[in-house]
């Protein structure tokens, strides 16, 4: 994959074979209202078991905070 986008990137995409398979995968990016500029934080995620269906799902979380001096 970082093949890939080096090549993107690069604007070479043309010189590197690309393999299909035929699974499938979505990325669902869940961000506050307002984001980026001025935005609520610290709003708990909840509800993942209403949307899996009982289906098997990875989920990758990144949560970002800010250093101040007070933290």
């Amino acid at each position: 994959m970082i093949e890939v986008m080096e090549a993107c990137v690069e604007g070479r995409l043309d010189e590197i074979r690309l393999e299909f398979e035929d699974q499938a995968a979505v990325c669902v990016v869940l961000a506050s209202d307002g984001y980026p500029i001025g935005y609520q934080k610290a709003i708990r995620s909840k509800g993942w078991m209403r949307l899996t269906n009982g289906k098997i799902i990875i989920v990758f979380m990144r949560v970002r905070r800010k250093k101040t001096a007070k933290s």
